[in-house]
């Protein structure tokens, strides 16, 4: 399964790249304290990561941002505790194609947002995730920093390295404090 698993990635990453040829994005650095409009990406692997997404979320939406996640459920139905919100969306194995492609119409729509900051809060390798943000017509991307990929450039316009502690928690801290500070205007 595992060989399966492998040549499907491999066929989805040259599907990518081919998409990623026909897309154009404006790009802006912009910080927290700026920026509007938010979309967050996420696995939703338990519950514990589900509240952890959630707060961070209300904190942002307590700062007068508009937020709008996405989360990836690796299984084929959605868990009980995901319950109804307006800023969140889920996806689910069901909703990709052979090759780990979303194809859903909430995955489009995010897609084609063009939000001020794109927070990508994976972090572990997932395709429909990446391919997700990688597709992203977000003005400012940020992300982990993947050391098994050399072009990780194109995807993120920052990228934070998290290898030493990868909990979703410490993630979120750090780009709570990367995107507080870049960009920072004086008021002078």
């Amino acid at each position: 399964m595992e060989i399966i698993d492998k040549i499907k990635y491999i066929i989805g990453t040259y599907f990518l790249k081919k998409e990623i040829e026909k897309r154009q994005r404006v790009k802006r650095i912009t910080n927290i304290a700026d920026a509007k409009t938010i979309g967050i990406l996420y696995e939703l692997s338990d519950v514990e990561r589900y509240g952890i997404i959630s707060d961070f979320v209300k904190s942002l939406q307590d700062k007068q941002k508009i937020v709008k996640a996405l989360g990836y459920i690796p299984a084929k139905i959605v868990p009980h505790y995901c319950f109804p919100k307006i800023s969140f969306d889920f996806f689910t194995q069901k909703d990709l194609n052979w090759y780990y492609k979303p194809i859903n119409k909430r995955v489009y729509d995010f897609i084609n947002t063009e939000f001020d900051i794109l927070i990508d809060l994976t972090t572990d390798k997932i395709f429909p995730l990446e391919y997700i943000a990688t597709l992203s017509s977000a003005k400012f991307k940020t992300g982990r920093k993947d050391h098994s990929k050399a072009d990780d450039k194109q995807l993120y316009d920052l990228m934070i390295d998290i290898e030493k502690n990868k909990t979703v928690l410490t993630f979120i801290k750090h780009i709570d404090y990367y995107l507080s500070i870049i960009n920072k205007k004086n008021d002078q």
